[in-house]
């Protein structure tokens, strides 16, 4: 048979998912240890930390409204997570300790 890109498949089955006894299930990627725990903050808090850390919204690193992590958050939540909302994000590592970061709800 000849070399066909099209035809390769991944064993695995559609990425974000693992077969397992012949079925489909879903794999929550928020589990993984590689990934920081993120927490959508109240804006009574999220002003506090702008004031604290002496900075405007604008200025706060971004991520975006169809990150996993976000869309995560919208389920755990209950509801959308608006453009503009601040959330937490939190690094552990066995080297550096913990590491926290604050991110800017984006559309796009």
């Amino acid at each position: 048979m000849r070399y066909n890109p099209r035809r390769i498949e991944n064993p695995r089955g559609p990425v974000g998912q693992r077969i397992a006894g012949g079925s489909a299930m879903a794999l929550d990627v928020m589990e993984h240890e590689l990934v920081p725990e993120h927490h959508l903050l109240a804006e009574e808090e999220a002003e506090r930390v702008l004031e604290e850390l002496k900075v405007d919204r604008d200025q706060l690193p971004k991520i975006k409204k169809g990150d996993p992590a976000i869309k995560f958050l919208e389920r755990s939540s209950g509801g959308a997570i608006d453009e503009g909302r601040i959330v937490k994000v939190v690094r552990r590592s066995h080297t550096a300790g913990v590491f926290v970061a604050y991110r800017i709800v984006v559309e796009r």
